[in-house]
């Protein structure tokens, strides 16, 4: 979480940009003085949001017709995963893939990870395919 809160702004001005293109492309009418960045951990899902809070109550026109934002109203800008080495080959099991390389850090913070069509015996290794 603390890396999307940084302490000079960067993000929080990247989505209010963001917002601005919205405006410049959608001919909507965000007055992005009525909004603040927030970053935060949702612990049960094992992620961290990026939000847009809405600082005051307003409207904003979006398609030609008024949406309400309340004080404390937000919009999901981004979302940011982690995932471990077994709950990415789980979920990549599920949908008939498998990992054929896994290069990673030595803390296992990062990792570089190739996959491809799962052969279902596991018997072949990357080289055989």
């Amino acid at each position: 979480e603390r890396a999307h809160n940084d302490e000079g702004g960067a993000l929080a001005a990247y989505y209010l940009t963001a917002l601005s293109a919205v405006n410049d492309e959608l001919g909507t009418d965000f007055d992005l003085t009525r909004f603040r960045y927030q970053a935060r951990y949702v612990s049960q899902l094992r992620r961290v949001e990026m939000l847009l809070v809405a600082t005051a109550s307003h409207k904003v026109i979006i398609d030609g017709s008024p949406h309400a934002f309340r004080k404390g109203d937000s919009i999901l800008a981004a979302v940011s995963l982690s995932f471990t080495r077994s709950t990415l080959e789980g979920m990549l099991t599920g949908v008939g893939l498998e990992v054929v390389d896994w290069r990673s850090d030595e803390g296992q913070r990062f990792a570089v990870v190739t996959t491809a069509v799962s052969t279902g015996n596991g018997d072949e290794s990357p080289d055989d395919r």
